[in-house]
C-alpha cells in the first residue's frame, strides 16, 4: 500500500491518501514515520481519501482489524480533530464506518463522505473541487 500525504499549516489540515490493497503494517509504520515530521499538536482538520484502496472481501476478523487501527492510532497521541472519510467503494465505507463509531463514542469529529464538495464543507475549507482535486494528486510525501 502506498500512503500520499502532507501537513498545510495554514489550515492546520492532514491530508493523506491511500492506494493499493490495505495493510495495517504499512498504515502503523506511516502513522509512526509521517508524525515525526510535522507538529501533529498543530493539526486540527484531516481528510483521509480511501478512493483509491483495492477493494477486497471484508475481512473474517474486522473486529480485531477495528481494534488495531484503534491501537495504532491511540499510540500516536493525536489530538481529537475533525476527520472526513472519503470512500466510494463498499469495504472501504463498511471498515470507515467501523471505525468512524468507535471514535465517535469517544467524542471525536469524525465523517463519512463520498465527495469531495461535501468534505471541503464538512472541513469548512476555502478550496473548490477542482483545488482540492489537484492537491491531493500532488501531495509531497510518499511512504
Amino acid at each position: 500500500m502506498e500512503i500520499h500525504y502532507q501537513f498545510f499549516e495554514d489550515n492546520n489540515l492532514l491530508i493523506h491518501k491511500f492506494i493499493g490493497e490495505f495493510s495495517i503494517t504499512d498504515y502503523e509504520n506511516y502513522m509512526t514515520e509521517s508524525t515525526k515530521q510535522f507538529d501533529v499538536n498543530k493539526v486540527e482538520k484531516t481528510l483521509t481519501d480511501l478512493r483509491n484502496l483495492k477493494d477486497s472481501p471484508i475481512p473474517d476478523d474486522i473486529d480485531k482489524l477495528i481494534n488495531e487501527l484503534i491501537r495504532i492510532r491511540e499510540k500516536v497521541k493525536l489530538k481529537s480533530v475533525k476527520n472526513i472519510f472519503i470512500v466510494e467503494k463498499p469495504v472501504a465505507a463498511a471498515i470507515s464506518s467501523l471505525y468512524q463509531n468507535s471514535q465517535l463514542s469517544k467524542g471525536m469529529d469524525y465523517s463519512l463522505c463520498s465527495t469531495l464538495n461535501y468534505a471541503i464543507k464538512y472541513l469548512g475549507l476555502n478550496y473548490t473541487v477542482a483545488k482540492l482535486e489537484e492537491i491531493i494528486k500532488n501531495l509531497k510525501h510518499k511512504i
